[in-house]
C-alpha cells in the first residue's frame, strides 16, 4: 500500500530488489542492491544511509516519480536513474566525512539535485553525462562535477544554481542556454564559469575573427573571417566583442582560446548558415560555476 514504509537500517544491512515488484517502498535503508529487469519506481521519498549499487541489467531504471532519493555512501549507477517530473530530487548527504563516490556506466536524470556533505564531498565520475532539468543546490561540502553534470536548457526548461548557502564547486559543470530562433541580431552574454574559453561557444555559433579557418564544417571548430560574396562591407568584420566603457569602443575579441571572463559582457552576432536568420539551438558553457 502507499502507506507502507521500511526501516532497514542496521549497519551491513543490505536490501537486494530482485523480484517483480516495480516498486521501492518509502523508507530508510542501510545499502540497497537492484538487481532486475524490471523498472523500480519510488512510492515515497527513499533515504540510504550507505551504499546504493544498481546492477547492469536489461530494461532496469530506477523511476523517482516525483520523489527524493537521498545517498550519504557511493553510488554504482550501472542502470539509470530518471526523474524528469516535478518533484524529482538527488540528494547527496554523506556525514562520515569521506568523499562519495558516484560511479558506473549509466547516469542520472532529475527534475533537482543537492549536495549536503558537510565534511565531506561529492565527486561525480560515471560515464554518461548525468543531467539535472530545473535546479542544482549546493548547500554544504566540496561538489566535484568533474564535467560529468549538465545543467539543461531547451526551449521548455532552463536549469539552475540555487543561491550557495555553503560549500565549494570544484569541478566542471557544463551549463547550457537556449536560445530560440529570430532573425540574425547581436546578442549580449557573460559566462557562467570560470576556466571557459570563447572556444566553449565557438563550438555552437559561427564566430567571425578569432582565428584561421580549421577545415571543420559547420560551426564546430574555428570559423575563420566572414566572407560575403554579395556586400562586400561585411568582409572580415569580426563578430565577437567586449565594450571598454572608458573609451566608449568596441574591443575585437580575437582568438579562440581567449579566457571568457566572469561578469564582463560580450557582444555577439547570432547567424546561421541561412542568411540573416538565427536557428533555434544551444549553447554551452564548461567550467566552474562562478560564485
Amino acid at each position: 500500500p502507499a502507506t507502507a514504509s521500511m526501516s532497514v537500517t542496521g549497519v551491513g544491512s543490505t536490501v537486494i530488489l530482485n523480484s517483480t515488484s516495480n516498486n521501492i517502498i518509502r523508507g530508510d535503508y542501510y545499502n540497497i542492491n537492484v538487481n532486475s529487469s524490471l523498472t523500480k519506481t519510488l512510492a515515497g521519498n527513499v533515504s540510504v544511509l550507505n551504499n546504493l549499487n544498481l546492477a547492469s541489467v536489461s530494461n532496469t531504471t530506477v523511476n523517482l516519480n516525483g520523489r527524493t532519493l537521498s545517498i550519504g555512501g557511493n553510488a554504482t549507477i550501472n542502470s539509470p536513474i530518471i526523474g524528469t517530473v516535478v518533484g524529482s530530487n538527488v540528494v547527496f548527504n554523506g556525514t562520515s566525512g569521506a568523499t562519495q563516490s558516484i560511479t558506473g556506466t549509466r547516469s542520472i536524470s532529475t527534475y533537482s539535485m543537492e549536495v549536503n556533505t558537510p565534511t565531506g564531498g561529492v565527486l561525480l565520475n560515471t560515464t554518461q553525462q548525468n543531467r539535472v532539468l530545473n535546479t542544482l543546490t549546493l548547500t554544504d561540502g566540496d561538489f566535484d562535477a568533474n564535467g560529468k553534470l549538465t545543467l539543461v536548457s531547451n526551449a521548455s526548461t532552463t536549469a539552475r544554481i540555487a543561491p550557495v548557502t555553503g560549500g565549494n564547486f570544484t569541478g566542471d559543470i557544463v551549463m547550457e542556454k537556449f536560445f530560440s530562433a529570430s532573425n540574425a541580431k547581436w546578442f549580449d552574454m557573460s559566462s557562467p564559469s570560470v576556466g571557459s574559453v570563447v572556444m566553449d561557444w565557438d563550438d555552437e555559433i559561427y564566430i567571425s575573427g578569432i582565428g584561421a579557418y580549421d577545415g571543420i564544417g559547420g560551426p564546430q571548430g574555428v570559423d575563420g573571417d566572414v566572407e560575403s560574396t554579395t556586400n562586400p562591407a561585411f568582409n572580415f568584420v569580426k563578430s565577437m566583442h567586449t565594450y571598454d566603457e572608458p573609451t566608449g569602443k568596441y574591443i575585437d575579441v580575437v582568438g579562440s582560446n581567449t579566457p571568457l571572463v566572469p561578469g564582463t559582457g560580450y557582444d555577439l552576432w547570432f547567424e546561421d548558415l541561412t542568411n540573416d536568420q538565427w536557428d533555434a539551438k544551444t549553447i554551452n558553457t564548461i567550467g566552474i560555476p562562478n560564485r
